[in-house]
């Protein structure tokens, strides 16, 4: 499965051990994408230097795996990857118009 986590669940990762265990059960072991927005939105909100370090570093070693993604609009409705995401109200609304498939973590932390 093909996983894009959204901002919230990154938060949730950054500096945390075990966060490969938060995929629920029967996902198996998914591909982990970065979404540039999420990128941008991580690094908008980054408190200090090390955040923005520990950000720039995920952004590299992403690039260097080929896990970095900026589809427009319509790649994603068609490009089969599932949202992660503690939000799943945002998500609901958007599938209201957009076939976008969604998966919650199994805990916060």
């Amino acid at each position: 499965m093909i996983v894009v986590p959204d901002t919230n669940v990154w938060l949730m990762w950054s500096g945390k051990p075990g966060w490969e265990k938060s995929f629920p059960a029967g996902v198996g072991q998914p591909s982990v994408l970065v979404a540039t927005i999420v990128l941008q939105e991580l690094l908008a909100g980054a408190r200090d230097t090390a955040e923005r370090e520990y950000l720039t570093a995920l952004f590299r070693l992403a690039r260097r795996y080929r896990k970095v993604i900026n589809p427009p609009a319509a790649a994603w409705v068609l490009s089969g990857a599932t949202v992660l995401t503690y939000n799943r109200a945002d998500f609901t609304l958007v599938r209201s118009v957009l076939p976008v498939e969604f998966l919650a973590p199994e805990s916060a932390g």
